[in-house]
């Protein structure tokens, strides 16, 4: 049996409301986009893309920064690696 695996796009919902849908969706594209590009050597990267045609995504929201930054460290005491997208201003408003 394959394993699928599956890349995760966690938005802030409160960006969302105050930016717009297309500034979120540009966000996430960039975010998914650095880590392809960071983790190109990875072999879980290189399965992923092997099967273009069934990559599968999950987009999921978390209500605010607060959120963010808690699933962020999260991640990091598990040692997954992520890309965080980030505003002018230093504010993360999503990951990939």
């Amino acid at each position: 049996m394959s394993e699928n695996l599956v890349q995760y796009i966690i938005v802030r919902k409160d960006i969302l409301k105050e930016r717009g849908l297309y500034f979120i969706m540009g966000e996430a594209c960039l975010a998914c986009s650095s880590i392809h590009m960071k983790s190109s050597d990875d072999p879980a990267t290189q399965k992923y893309f092997s099967d273009i045609d069934n990559m599968h995504k999950v987009v999921l929201g978390v209500d605010n920064e607060a959120q963010l930054v808690k699933l962020m460290d999260n991640l990091k005491s598990k040692d997954i690696v992520f890309e965080v997208r980030t505003t002018t201003e230093n504010t993360p408003t999503c990951l990939a």
